[in-house]
């Protein structure tokens, strides 16, 4: 049985989705899963959202309670029975100093990097604009997306549901990989008219594909999530 460890609000997320060669992932493949493709392809994911709410249970609460998450993930999967669990493995997570101690010590070997981060928001009027940024090398950076359309469904089997419509999360440890399931309802997005990223803090091996054209660009709406750990398998 999985054991809750989280609640939140997770809102306003933006992401921007690169194809990328599947061998710059080979090494991050957590054992037990194996890469999932869209129409053949990988697909390297920056993910920026705002974490508001948060109750860890059994965990002192957290002092901020709304803070900005940052995210380079991909996309793999992990045959179950008859059928695929669908997760994501997390690269690289950026997330505010204050925070970077209890989320290291509820979720170990969790890749994040603490910095000083802020955000910006504007939703008015059918437009939604997000900037996420971060202070690094001295500079402040930036994830900004700008959407004009309303908010629509997902159709199952879309492309933006296979970005979205992910319950599972792993990350690999020396000898075993952790294993969590998010639960949360359906989320509804809007096709970005404008973006803007600073890839440097992702480091140089992926720089020359997140300087390039995202495949695609969206915000979802978020909800309300739960996290579950089931602690792992080998």
């Amino acid at each position: 049985m999985l054991k809750p460890v989280l609640t939140a609000n997770w809102r306003y997320l933006g992401f921007l989705n690169f194809e990328v060669d599947p061998q710059l992932l080979a090494a991050r493949i957590p054992a037990g899963t194996e890469l999932e493709l869209l129409d053949g392809a990988a697909f390297l994911s920056v993910v920026g959202f705002l974490s508001a709410d948060s109750v860890l249970i059994d965990q002192p609460p957290l002092r901020q309670r709304l803070f900005e998450r940052v995210q380079l993930r991909f996309y793999t999967r992990q045959r179950n029975l008859d059928d695929w669990r669908r997760g994501v493995v997390i690269v690289r997570e950026i997330v505010p100093r204050a925070v970077a101690p209890v989320l290291t010590h509820i979720f170990p070997g969790h890749p994040l990097l603490a910095l000083s981060m802020r955000h910006d928001l504007v939703d008015r009027d059918g437009q939604v604009a997000v900037e996420y940024a971060w202070r690094h090398a001295g500079k402040w950076q930036q994830l900004s997306l700008t959407a004009v359309a309303e908010a629509q469904s997902v159709p199952v089997g879309s492309d933006e549901d296979f970005f979205i419509a992910r319950p599972w999360r792993y990350t690999a440890l020396a000898s075993r990989v952790l294993e969590y399931r998010v639960e949360h309802p359906r989320w509804r997005v809007r096709p970005v008219a404008s973006w803007k990223l600073d890839p440097d803090v992702f480091g140089l091996e992926f720089s020359e594909i997140l300087q390039g054209q995202p495949l695609s660009a969206f915000i979802a709406d978020g909800s309300h999530v739960r996290m579950l750990a089931r602690r792992c398998f080998c």
